[in-house]
């Protein structure tokens, strides 16, 4: 490995991760930014087994269904930034 390579390892492990991961999990969630819905969208908690969901419904939602994934979601943080 580079000393380069060392360098930045260390400097991930020592600083980098530690900030991310104070408080545990159910702090940084706590922490992290929330967004409100666009105005006239309905939210809609939900469930996928144990993962925190939601469904977003305009008013004039037709039969279709748009499905997005946010990869990273069912480690940290929660749907609500992701609006």
């Amino acid at each position: 490995m580079t000393l380069r390579a060392h360098v930045l390892r260390h400097f991930l492990r020592t600083v980098v991760r530690p900030f991310f991961l104070r408080g545990g999990v159910h702090d940084w969630r706590r922490r992290w930014p929330t967004w409100s819905a666009p105005r006239g969208i309905r939210v809609v908690p939900s469930r996928c087994e144990v993962v925190p969901a939601e469904w977003l419904i305009p008013p004039d939602a037709g039969r279709g269904i748009l499905y997005y994934l946010h990869g990273g979601g069912f480690v940290m943080g929660s749907p609500a930034p992701h609006r």
